[in-house]
């Protein structure tokens, strides 16, 4: 007997959404080496959706939806003074809106403070059209009730026994919650 999987990961890529376990999802991504380096647009990502096969995911109410990250606005900067933990989501919110040029309230968005030597914290920002992750999310949404956007290579970043939906959903900072 085989123990069920708390979610299921679906990985979009521009030639179609395939559905695999979390430790599958690993060796997939892996072995495609993050070669997706197109973007696409709504009508394009309809016909994607269009084509899913809801036969090869399994029963799950959780599901990670891993977009390749040219599908997001990445971006990085120096955190030059010292910020408290309690205003990071702030400072966060406010790089998302300057370097995605969204406005606050159409923003979906999730950061990653890291420390890169003692004293330099960097502060790594994800961001995308709150129009754009339901988008991504839309399909799963009658066979999932929750749901966690993520880049692939924030999911390849997280070692694989901190892959729990627990930690996947109490981590804010690796996510876009849809």
């Amino acid at each position: 007997m085989t123990l069920m999987s708390a979610y299921s990961v679906a990985i979009y890529s521009a030639e179609n959404c395939t559905f695999h376990t979390p430790s599958e999802s690993a060796k997939w991504l892996t072995s495609r080496a993050l070669e997706d380096c197109v973007t696409i647009d709504s009508s394009h990502l309809v016909l994607i959706q269009q084509a899913l096969s809801f036969d090869s995911i399994p029963t799950c109410s959780r599901i990670v939806v891993l977009i390749p990250d040219d599908w997001l606005s990445i971006s990085q900067c120096s955190l030059e003074h010292s910020v408290p933990s309690s205003l990071l989501p702030l400072a966060a919110l406010s790089h998302a809106v300057e370097t995605s040029f969204l406005p606050p309230e159409t923003l979906v968005f999730n950061y990653q403070c890291l420390e890169e030597s003692v004293g330099d914290r960097q502060l790594r920002v994800f961001a995308c059209a709150a129009e754009w992750a339901e988008q991504l999310c839309l399909p799963f949404q009658s066979t999932a009730k929750s749901c966690l956007l993520m880049s692939q290579s924030q999911w390849l970043g997280i070692p694989s026994h901190d892959r729990s939906w627990n930690s996947l959903f109490a981590a804010r900072t690796i996510a876009l919650s849809a």
